[in-house]
């Protein structure tokens, strides 16, 4: 580190000490700087995204759309899993989330079953 950012860092420890508070700075050396009986707390695992898969974005939607887009109120379609055997539950989702978009939350029933996703829509 830096001489003047080291006497930055001293100053602002100082006036930390002067004003009674407790503290635990990490300096860009990874040197910590403890006052009081603070212990740092383990660092979070990091966050990825939930749903990895190996399909390119929009492939769902291109696969389900075509056969819900145009059912009216008391249709009832079966969206086979197709290439989508390994990922029932999320093609499930997709369809449930698409149908509360576009008609209304509350206005479609989904189903998983062996080889399909039922829907009925309601209003």
């Amino acid at each position: 580190m830096e001489e003047i950012k080291k006497q930055a860092l001293l100053r602002a420890l100082a006036m930390l000490k002067a004003a009674g508070c407790k503290y635990i700075v990490v300096d860009p050396d990874g040197a910590q700087h403890v006052e009081g009986d603070l212990k740092l707390a383990p660092p979070e695992p990091e966050r990825g995204r939930k749903l990895k898969t190996h399909r390119p974005h929009g492939a769902l939607v291109k696969y389900y759309k075509p056969l819900i887009e145009n059912m009216q109120v008391s249709d009832y379609v079966q969206v086979p899993f197709g290439a989508f055997e390994n990922e029932k539950n999320e093609l499930a989702g997709a369809i449930s989330a698409w149908c509360a978009t576009n008609w209304g939350p509350k206005t479609a029933m989904t189903h998983v079953t062996e080889t399909a996703v039922e829907i009925l829509r309601l209003a």
